[in-house]
């Protein structure tokens, strides 16, 4: 089972205020993150039972019961076997009485604030620098079967070189087939990138079966549907194998347009 990290629940929060049940903390050694409590209200039932998230599910149902805290570190994981600088790294937490994950806290602005609303895309000279980021985060999006990646869901850094980091990995890990994901109630599943760089594209190739399926068993146990959840996500291992290889050669980027390059109210 993966470690569980404690909170004081008299830590001083750090600056800024809490969002929506979450709440910003400075741990003793300076790190700074976010605690998101598992007992919050889900935003999206038919979005998480078409995932296969849930036994049942109603009104009431909460992040625990979809286990969204664990596909949140489960995310972050595999993360960093592919891309280890791309998504925020998370840790199963409790305050208290309160399970949930503490996240990364990231520096950067949200890609949104990017987005020229004439046309409702990316910059464009910010997406030519960071087109092949946005072809790994595909990547890994396909690998962990994200439904909910748009462009307020990865920060790009202030500095050049522009650098992307993905955040809010929680609607992952379906237990439905990949032919399915796109047509659940507001997904924004994108499937697989047009290209891939070399780094990744090698990751890839060399991801073990074993090793994913190990890593979602110790940090998912006893979610719903566990076997499933592991098959497909498997399966969708052994697609971005067989896309990698049939596209080599090819400028890594995302699919465009997509959520990953515009803004879809």
């Amino acid at each position: 089972m993966p470690e569980v990290l404690r909170l004081d629940e008299n830590a001083p929060l750090a600056l800024g205020a809490p969002a929506k049940g979450i709440q910003r903390y400075r741990l003793e050694g300076g790190e700074v993150g976010w605690f998101k409590p598992a007992d919050r209200k889900l935003n999206s039932i038919a979005k998480v039972s078409g995932m296969g998230m849930l036994h049942g599910g109603s009104a009431q149902s909460t992040e625990a019961h979809a286990f969204l805290p664990e596909r949140e570190v489960a995310a972050s994981e595999v993360a960093a076997l592919l891309i280890p600088h791309l998504a925020v790294r998370s840790q199963l937490a409790t305050k208290g009485m309160k399970r949930g994950v503490f996240m990364e806290h990231v520096q950067g602005t949200m890609a949104t604030q990017h987005v020229d609303f004439d046309t409702m895309k990316l910059d464009e000279d910010l997406l030519r620098a960071i087109k092949p980021q946005l072809a790994d985060l595909q990547a890994f999006d396909y690998l962990i079967g994200n439904v909910d990646r748009h462009v307020e869901n990865f920060m790009v850094s202030e500095a050049r070189p522009f650098k992307v980091r993905a955040i809010d990995n929680d609607l992952s890990f379906p237990a439905v087939a990949v032919a399915e994901l796109a047509r659940i109630q507001d997904s924004k599943f994108e499937g697989l990138p047009n290209g891939y760089t070399v780094v990744v594209a090698e990751r890839i190739e060399r991801m073990a079966e074993g090793t994913l399926e190990a890593l979602l068993r110790d940090v998912m146990a006893s979610a719903p549907r566990l076997d499933a959840v592991v098959e497909q996500a498997l399966s969708r291992l052994r697609d971005l194998k067989r896309d990698v290889a049939g596209k080599q050669g090819r400028a890594a980027s995302p699919r465009t347009p997509s959520n990953y390059t515009r803004l879809v109210f």
